[in-house]
């Protein structure tokens, strides 16, 4: 069954090297087969230069099937394009951080190429293009955005636009979260996205 905890699941067991099926410039993607079809699970930001990099080339950038991208995350979408050129399976797309920027831009192909994406599930994502295109050629794709608490990353880059609206999780008040900086940041964290939704933080994690 295709639910939120499953996505998340895929999308923290995308940050473990040793289960990526494919990689391409710094874009890791986990692939999973389930009785619906095949889960594609975007790594987000790990602590390495390339991927660092990578969020900060935010710079609009044409593309004439997107429209104007955050340019290292069409980047990233690019690279791994020929693996999604395959199959006839349903597709679902997911990704935490960075990881579900390209999740988007990637779909987003798919629909302009024909072949919509069954689903797509982010976690964390920050706007991963500007101007409404990317949105226009997603809106017949089922889409959930989720963004936990106060973390500030969705809300990057300032001038960038997201396709669907926002799934908030753990709606704290301004009084009980703004005044603690660090959590902006806490927040983001894929375990913490698992808490969110009814998952068990390992103490390692806290």
């Amino acid at each position: 069954m295709m639910t939120p905890r499953l996505f998340v699941d895929l999308c923290e067991d995308a940050y473990d090297d040793d289960k990526i099926t494919f990689r391409k410039d710094g874009t890791e993607v986990l692939v999973r087969n389930t009785p619906e079809g095949q889960v594609y699970a975007f790594r987000g930001t790990s602590f390495d230069m390339g991927d660092i990099l990578s969020d900060m080339r935010a710079v609009p950038w044409w593309d004439s099937q997107l429209g104007w991208c955050h340019k290292g995350f069409l980047r990233g979408a690019q690279g791994v394009w020929p693996w999604f050129l395959n199959g006839d399976e349903p597709r679902y797309l997911t990704g935490h951080s960075k990881g579900g920027a390209e999740a988007v831009l990637v779909a987003a192909m798919l629909a302009f190429s024909g072949l919509p994406a069954a689903g797509l599930v982010t976690f964390g994502a920050p706007a991963p293009s500007y101007g409404g295109h990317v949105k226009k050629l997603l809106k017949d794709t089922p889409q959930q955005r989720y963004v936990n608490a106060v973390d500030c990353i969705p809300s990057h880059p300032i001038l960038g636009s997201h396709p669907s609206p926002r799934v908030q999780l753990r709606d704290w008040s301004l009084d009980d979260r703004f005044l603690h900086p660090t959590l902006r940041f806490t927040d983001h964290k894929i375990a913490e996205y698992d808490v969110a939704l009814g998952g068990w933080l390992h103490p390692h994690d806290r």
